[in-house]
């Protein structure tokens, strides 16, 4: 099985069944014994996390490229981002091969969407970043907030609500007297 799939897979759980990602990784690779390479693991791992991580702002490109379509079935959706992610954020694989064998999976998992994933990363690829953000007026992939102590501090309490920032994190940003980081929409 291959590593895309995998991560594909989990993915699709961890969207049914919400619960920490390291804590599911951990479980899904003793299940897998040592039929995965650590390299396998490790990319699995950084797909996983990194999709997740980056949930909300994948999920903003597809609805923007799939505004013809109302709904976007979750297996299709986690699949996209998947692949989403691969070419918005990692370099290691090529375009063309990232396309290939999302296109491929679709094929096998969700016969008769194919076309459509095929149209939205294709769309994506040739519309490229500037063109999809470039109605918008704030940062994409996050911002500062300038203030106080206190300012910053209850602008983090604020976003966490409304985010996927963890309770761990929560300290790291109260840290910070004159800035407030908040990366992805998360």
């Amino acid at each position: 099985m291959s590593v895309i799939k995998i991560a594909w897979q989990a993915l699709v759980a961890l969207e049914a069944n919400p619960a920490p990602t390291d804590h599911f990784l951990d479980q899904l690779f003793s299940h897998q014994g040592s039929a995965l390479a650590p390299q396998g693991r490790a990319r699995i791992t950084n797909l996983v996390a990194g999709t997740i991580k980056w949930r909300r702002r994948l999920d903003w490109i597809i609805d923007q490229l799939a505004s013809r379509t109302k709904k976007v079935d979750p297996k299709v959706r986690s699949l996209l981002r998947l692949a989403l992610y691969q070419l918005e954020f990692l370099s290691g694989t090529p375009n063309y091969a990232v396309v290939s064998e999302t296109v491929q999976l679709a094929k096998a998992a969700t016969p008769g969407r194919e076309g459509f994933v095929n149209g939205l990363l294709r769309t994506f690829l040739r519309t490229g970043q500037e063109t999809l953000f470039a109605g918008l007026t704030g940062k994409p992939v996050g911002f500062f907030v300038e203030g106080s102590v206190a300012d910053a501090s209850s602008k983090c309490q604020d976003m966490r609500r409304h985010t996927d920032i963890s309770e761990r994190s929560l300290p790291r940003f109260r840290s910070k007297p004159c800035r407030c980081e908040w990366m992805a929409l998360n």
